[in-house]
This record gives C-alpha cells, structure tokens and sequence, in this order.
C-alpha cells in the first residue's frame, strides 16, 4: 500500500495524530512523532508550507510542471475514488486553443524524425498535390474577373489601377502580311448616317494601323442630349501579345451575344473629378468588345442619345464586310477630296481619353497573367460626375 492511500482498517482511521487526520498503516510510532512535529511548524491548513514544498511535487529531472494528461488522469482517480461525479478522461478538444499551446517546434521535429523519409515523402506529395489544385482552381477563379473572347474582353477591377503609362505608337511599322477585313454598317444604319472612316496609327497592341468609322445622329429629339456619335473601331491584336483588353469597374460588364458570338457590354467610362480623383461613371458611356474572323470590334456609344446595350448589340449584329472604297465614298466628292474632309469631320467618342487598357504578353496565359496598363497620351481631364 502506498504511504499516501488511506488504510482500510476502521480501528486506524479513528486513531488520529496531533493533526487530527488518520495515520497510514505503515506509520510507525517514530514516524508518527515526527509528522506531528512536522505540522506544528508548518500548519498545512493555515497555508504555511515547508521551503521547496511546491518543487518537490515536479518532476526531478526536467523540473517542469505537470502535463495536462497527467492532471486529468490524477483528478479521474480521485473522483472516482470518492463517488464524485466527473466528464471522462479524454475529451475531443476542437477548438484550437485546446491543442495549440501543446505543440512545439522541437516534439514537430521529433515527429519528423520519428516518421522517417517514406511519410515525409508522402507529406509532400500531398502539399504538391494541394498547391496544384489550386493552380489548377486560379483560371477559373480569374475568368469572372476578366471577360475574354478570342484575344479581347473586359478585365474588371475594383479601382482605378495604378501604374497606368501612355500608350506606345509604332512608328514605321512593317506592312501586314494580309489585309485586314473590314466590316461596317452600310450609309444607314436607323437613326444613324455614316459620316467616315479613318485610319489610325498603328498602337502597341495593335498589328498595323487602327480602322475607325464613325456614324452621325441625323436627327435630335429633347431626350437625345449626347455626343451624337456611335465610333467602331477595327484592329488586329499585335504579335506579341495574347490578348488586349479594356479594364473597367467591377459590375459594369453584362454578357451579351453578336450573331451567335460571345461579347460583353460595357456601362459607364473613367472620369477625373475636381479632386483629382479617377472613378467610375455609369450612365453615359457604353461600349460592346468582341472579335470576328481575327478582327476585335470596340463600338461606342453615348447613352445620353439612347445608345445602350441593346441598341449596341443591334448595331453589332448589322456589320458586313467592306471594302476600302466603299468605306471612302460617302459622297461624290473626288477620293482625294473626301480623305481630307473625313480628317477634318471626324471626332473621337466619348470617353477615348479615360480608356485603360490590359495588355497580356503572348508567351502568358491570358486568364491568369498579370498585364501592362496603358492609356492614351491625353490624360483625362477632370469632369463634374453626373449623379
């Protein structure tokens, strides 16, 4: 029997020390005399203890407290000794304040250790096979923040980006290989009168010069208040890029279909304000992006004179193929005639300042890579938004 267990014979627990508590059965009479000498100088119940008396209950060899197993498996002991009620001995700790004190750099080491190289060996595979997932996760994750159809789109954004550098004009470009198709509406096009064409020069994103129409608003009633001009541009995407897109707030882009294509419309345009700060505005601006046999539309519009998606999307869907002298023959003037009057008649759409564009290098993925943004030469100048 251990010296510190209650004896089981009656006669020993109603013969008390000096202490008035129950000697063991192993106390001899020396024993005895001593402990109640002991208890005259250090009374336990008025909290006096003996020098050291808290260290001598460590572990002699770590000097360290007890682990919290230990403790739970003592009090177990007792209280099922004395008919106490109790939770069981192991619980299941989920929080993480219940395990996170209990685990150290040095017993993960030992783990390791202990584990040896073929479970380390599968611990990595399983981090590899983890980071790969969500590799694998990223492009989908980045198509609902970037619009793309063929080597155009929208990449939406939550703020005006930062790092925004002038865009690049390519000065004494080679000829194209192939002639670019040309496409436009016809001379008329609803309320709409094409008014010409013009070539623009040849953009780092672009692969030659930039083919712009525009058409002019005929007629104006009281609720057609805008610009009166609906812009198209046409291009190839340069060689050395994988896409060029138009980056633009979030949740102004729907997505549409021209003639069985993929598109998206685009509500609203940058302004700068008094403060000299770049938001979003909707409800003036409105653009449709999409590509056709290798050539990327952007077709703007002013919402002010009731061009809005659908009145985009119909526009779109009339775009045939043309040819350079039917796009310079608006009237019967001499073609010589008609290229200095269409230079001097054409105005650029609303919002063509403000433009950001995204351009994604062609050896990156278009979803996943990180792009250059770039903006026209004339910064935007600062607008009252409206409300």
């Amino acid at each position: 029997m251990s010296g510190f267990e209650r004896s089981n014979n009656p006669d020993s627990h109603d013969a008390p020390g000096g202490s008035g508590r129950p000697w063991p059965d192993d106390f001899a009479i020396e024993d005895r005399l001593f402990a109640d000498e002991l208890h005259a100088f250090f009374p336990i119940e008025d909290e006096e203890l003996p020098p050291l008396y808290i260290q001598t209950l460590l572990d002699e060899e770590s000097q360290a407290p007890l682990r919290r197993s230990d403790v739970r498996r003592m009090t177990y002991t007792i209280k099922r000794r004395l008919g106490l009620p109790q939770q069981p001995l192991f619980t299941r700790q989920w929080a993480p304040g219940a395990w996170m004190p209990e685990i150290k750099a040095e017993s993960v080491a030992a783990a390791a250790r202990r584990a040896g190289r073929p479970a380390m060996a599968l611990v990595g595979l399983l981090i590899f096979c983890m980071l790969g997932s969500i590799l694998m996760a990223t492009p989908s994750f980045a198509q609902g923040l970037r619009l793309i159809f063929g080597n155009t789109g929208a990449q939406q954004v939550a703020h005006y980006p930062g790092h925004v550098v002038p865009e690049k004009h390519v000065d004494g470009a080679a000829a194209q290989a192939e002639p670019m198709p040309m496409f436009w509406m016809g001379g008329i096009s609803g309320d709409y009168f094409y008014q010409g064409m013009r070539m623009l020069p040849q953009e780092q994103y672009s692969r030659g010069p930039i083919v712009d129409l525009q058409y002019v608003l005929s007629q104006r009633d009281a609720q057609q208040t805008g610009s009166g001009i609906l812009d198209i541009r046409e291009f190839q995407i340069s060689n050395s890029l994988s896409a060029v897109l138009q980056s633009v707030q979030e949740g102004s882009t729907s997505l549409v279909t021209v003639n069985g294509l993929n598109a998206v419309y685009v509500d609203g345009m940058w302004v700068m304000t008094q403060g000299q700060r770049t938001i979003w505005q909707s409800g003036t601006r409105s653009m449709l992006i999409f590509e056709q046999d290798g050539v990327i539309f952007w077709i703007v519009g002013d919402q002010r004179d009731g061009l809005g998606q659908a009145q985009l999307v119909q526009f779109a869907s009339q775009m045939a193929p043309a040819t350079m002298s039917s796009l310079m023959q608006p009237n019967l003037f001499s073609v010589r005639m008609i290229g200095a009057e269409l230079s001097a008649s054409l105005r650029d759409p609303i919002g063509y300042n403000t433009e950001v564009l995204s351009l994604i290098p062609r050896t990156s993925s278009p979803e996943t890579a990180a792009g250059e943004f770039v903006t026209p030469e004339q910064p935007p100048q600062p607008t009252t938004p409206l409300n």
